[in-house]
């Protein structure tokens, strides 16, 4: 697959992620990836592995090839990504929305990224009583990186503060 870019006009400025973002994303967070095609018609798509832009204004998602072509339709189409990061040891969620960049092919480095992702993704659904060989089955290779600019966050953490604004009571 050849790297697509693409340049969409932007809803909003690009959003700085903040360090409890940034921390709750590398700590193993079960990802959903949710778009939509010209009808209005969602799609969702697992991702298995996230990574954060050096400057956090960016995150790129790894989708399996596999299970992911009609979210990749769909954000080639319109560029609008949602994703929903949570993690299984104590429910704290977040939503990303953002604006598509780019989508390529992973690489070996990439692999390794996923493979690291992968374990801390493992070690969270033990906690919550999900065997690890039950755990480590989930399909994530090859995969697509996907990286958009993110525009929005939301904290989705059951509660009274769901649906929020990220800062305004998470």
């Amino acid at each position: 697959m050849a790297i697509l870019r693409v340049c969409m006009t932007p809803l909003t400025t690009p959003l700085r992620l903040d360090d409890s973002v940034v921390e709750l994303l590398s700590s193993g967070v079960v990802i959903y990836v949710a778009t939509r095609d010209a009808q209005n018609t969602p799609a969702l798509a697992s991702a298995m592995g996230v990574q954060v832009g050096p400057d956090r204004t960016t995150v790129t998602v790894y989708l399996p090839q596999a299970s992911a072509a009609e979210t990749l339709n769909n954000l080639k189409a319109n560029g609008l990504f949602a994703g929903t990061f949570c993690r299984p040891s104590d429910d704290k969620t977040v939503q990303l929305k953002g604006v598509l960049q780019s989508v390529r092919d992973s690489e070996n480095a990439d692999q390794a990224l996923q493979e690291n992702y992968r374990g801390a993704l493992v070690e969270q659904f033990a906690i919550v009583g999900v065997p690890r060989s039950l755990a480590k089955r989930l399909h994530w290779w090859p995969s697509v990186a996907v990286t958009v600019s993110v525009r929005e966050v939301y904290t989705q953490t059951p509660g009274p503060h769901a649906g929020r604004q990220w800062g305004q009571g998470q």
